[in-house]
């Protein structure tokens, strides 16, 4: 009885939650997702094919844990190559970066269920909450495991 409570308050909070948006899962990993911000219909998936080194922009950790919904953190950043990547890291609620911070990414398989993220937002001169530009500027998107570099 108690584990249902739990699952209902879990459920509930991370419905409530509007600083959180669901990613469909698809099975091509190159295409884009239909998603209710224009700007998110833009981002194309991909796999990371090996290991990789990021420079943090910015890291903003999953809200709630894993349970009955899939939640991820969401980093962004860049690489040796001098691309800009956002990696979500599926169920990462603790493991946070600092900015410039250098990291590693592990690749991860993009999971085939619907995962949700917190969105990335700044507060313009009027106290409302913008979309942060770097979600519209930053197309390539994939899944991934964050370590510190060492």
């Amino acid at each position: 009885m108690k584990r249902i409570i739990s699952m209902m308050i879990l459920f509930f909070i991370a419905v409530s939650c509007n600083s959180y948006q669901n990613v469909s899962s698809n099975e091509s990993n190159k295409t884009t997702e239909p998603i209710a911000d224009d700007y998110e219909s833009n981002w194309v998936y991909f796999d990371l094919q090996e290991s990789t080194e990021l420079k943090i922009i910015s890291h903003q950790l999953a809200g709630v844990g894993c349970g009955t919904i899939a939640t991820a953190s969401v980093t962004i950043g860049v690489t040796k190559k001098n691309d800009t990547i956002r990696v979500f890291e599926l169920c990462n609620t603790k493991k946070d970066f600092p900015v410039n911070g250098n990291v590693i990414i592990e690749p991860a398989t993009r999971p085939s269920f619907t995962v949700m993220y917190p969105k990335i937002y700044i507060q313009d001169e009027n106290g409302s909450l913008l979309t942060h530009p770097v979600n519209k500027q930053v197309l390539k998107t994939t899944y991934g495991i964050i370590e510190r570099k060492k």
